[in-house]
């Protein structure tokens, strides 16, 4: 390859249009094969709630590749069900969710035993010790929204 070709290449994949043109590509092969296999059932209700989570997870990380790929994986609609309505479908008050973190985050913290935060911690102390590190705990590793 030449060097002008090989800079083309670099430049387009430094842009990252390669890696969404090669998702595009994969999920338009997701469809035809599952056009020519055989029409799915519509999925139930749970498993819809689950994909729209995870697709607002993915939508506020950035990760607009593999979400093409989920997006027609999954066969979810085009257009996104707002927040207020994804969480009047899983029976939560938005309020108590911070509108900058995904519901997904929201739901699998909220569900953690009160000590965790603490007995994950300790481990990790113990580690630094034996390592000879000594820094302080930081408040923000895990996102409190109890707030």
């Amino acid at each position: 390859m030449s060097s002008y070709d090989e800079l083309k290449q670099e430049a387009l994949t430094n842009r990252g249009v390669l890696t969404e043109i090669t998702a595009r590509v994969r999920a338009e092969v997701f469809d035809v094969i599952d056009g020519q296999e055989f029409s799915r059932p519509t999925p139930a209700r749970e498993s819809r709630l689950v994909n729209e989570l995870i697709r607002e997870y993915m939508q506020s990380n950035g990760y607009m590749h593999s979400l093409s790929v989920f997006t027609t994986e999954s066969h979810l609609p085009k257009s996104t069900p707002s927040r207020t309505k994804l969480s009047q479908d899983l029976y939560i008050d938005p309020a108590d969710y911070p509108d900058d973190v995904p519901l997904l985050y929201g739901l699998a913290l909220k569900n953690l035993p009160p000590d965790t935060k603490s007995v994950s911690r300790q481990g990790e102390k113990r580690k630094e010790k034996e390592a000879g590190v000594d820094q302080e705990e930081d408040e923000n590793e895990i996102l409190d929204i109890s707030k």
